[in-house]
């Protein structure tokens, strides 16, 4: 990290680099997370379309997002969801398990709370959009199925929330352990 380029705003540098080299899980996040968004309202609207009571009282309509409920493919998709950003977390702060990774970083000249908040930033920054896109396509695929209503975008919002307060709190839990532990296995049993 010696470059001009990387000198000039070690912060900036770490934040893209990070993104760079570690958008694998975020990317296979959003398309769990994007196909089971959608394939929700798809089937919810066949299957009321088959049934014959597509338009019908549209005031009890359930609004089809893939939810936290107590069924077990609500169970499994929330933990599956959860999972991401763990992993994400654990890969962007591998470095710190090589002790002589880390005396390399930190003899560059970058200071450990630019390193920390910019790798941190870098996750947060990806787990929020793996999120937040599906839902958002979700969204627009219930306006464009069932029509628009207060409802759906309370629902809509609370499902933001919901999930993103829930990923940024396992990934920053899991960073965290990461950076203080010393090897894989004390951070994955802590």
């Amino acid at each position: 990290m010696t470059s001009k380029k990387s000198s000039a705003d070690t912060f900036r540098f770490t934040f893209f680099n990070t993104i760079k080299k570690n958008c694998v899980v975020p990317i296979l996040i959003f398309c769990y997370n994007l196909f089971f968004q959608l394939y929700t309202p798809i089937a919810h609207y066949y299957n009321e379309k088959l049934s014959g009571s597509l338009g019908l009282g549209l005031d009890k309509t359930v609004y089809a997002f893939s939810n936290a409920s107590n069924d077990f493919f609500g169970v499994i998709f929330t933990t599956l969801l959860l999972a991401g950003p763990f992993v994400v977390a654990a890969l962007i702060f591998r470095y710190m398990m090589n002790k002589s990774a880390v005396n390399v970083y930190y003899s560059l000249g970058v200071k450990r709370t630019t390193m920390f908040f910019s790798k941190f930033t870098a996750g947060c920054t990806m787990v929020i959009i793996a999120q937040i896109i599906p839902l958002a396509i979700a969204l627009l695929t219930n306006i464009l199925l069932f029509g628009s209503t207060a409802e759906l975008w309370k629902t809509f919002i609370f499902m933001h929330l919901h999930y993103i307060v829930l990923e940024i709190y396992v990934f920053a839990v899991t960073a965290a352990v990461f950076s203080i532990v010393g090897t894989v296995i004390e951070g994955l049993v802590f």
